[in-house]
């Protein structure tokens, strides 16, 4: 197999469409190839080293992230997560953050309402729930739809609630 074409697009927050074709196939290696490896190794991304630091700041992140939730609800907050991506899923599962302190999480989607996340077995409701068993933090788990979430929950805010934001680092807003 043989990369022909590379493309960097916005979704999911930043990916690659790579173009892959046998060997010997007749499409040109166009110039975007080159420039996404001369990238990749400007940013030390060949480097062993690179990953064992990345490591290092995700596992920081972990224990900011759990300590922070275990404070909130050490104090009596009530907290909710909103979004129930794939990755949410990952970082729930990952940090080991299930129903010990997520009340449920909130997710538009009808398909997923009704159903628990996978791993840590959380209920998954609709906004409904955001009035019905209203909590103090809502834990943003499509943090790249962060933005768009604090708007579509601007009357949470208005009655008080707060959000957390996980990456790249553990805040409240």
């Amino acid at each position: 197999m043989r990369m022909f074409d590379v493309q960097r697009v916005n979704s999911h927050g930043g990916s690659l469409r790579i173009f892959v074709c046998r060997q010997d196939a007749a499409y040109p290696t166009r110039s975007s190839v080159d420039e996404l490896d001369n990238l990749e190794r400007s940013l030390r991304l060949d480097s062993v080293e690179t990953y064992i630091n990345f490591e290092k700041r995700v596992n920081e992140n972990r224990l900011k992230l759990q300590g922070l939730l275990r404070g909130l609800k050490k104090d009596g907050h009530k907290i909710a997560a909103y979004g129930a991506p794939a990755k949410g899923n990952t970082l729930l599962n990952y940090m080991e953050i299930g129903t010990d302190l997520l009340e449920y999480v909130v997710d538009d989607s009808p398909y997923k309402q009704g159903l628990y996340t996978p791993g840590m077995h959380i209920p998954v409701v609709s906004s409904q729930s955001l009035e019905n068993n209203r909590p103090d933090y809502l834990f943003i788990l499509a943090w790249n739809f962060a933005e768009q979430i604090m708007v579509k929950c601007s009357d949470f805010r208005n009655k008080g609630g707060r959000f957390i934001l996980p990456v790249p680092e553990p805040k409240i807003i």
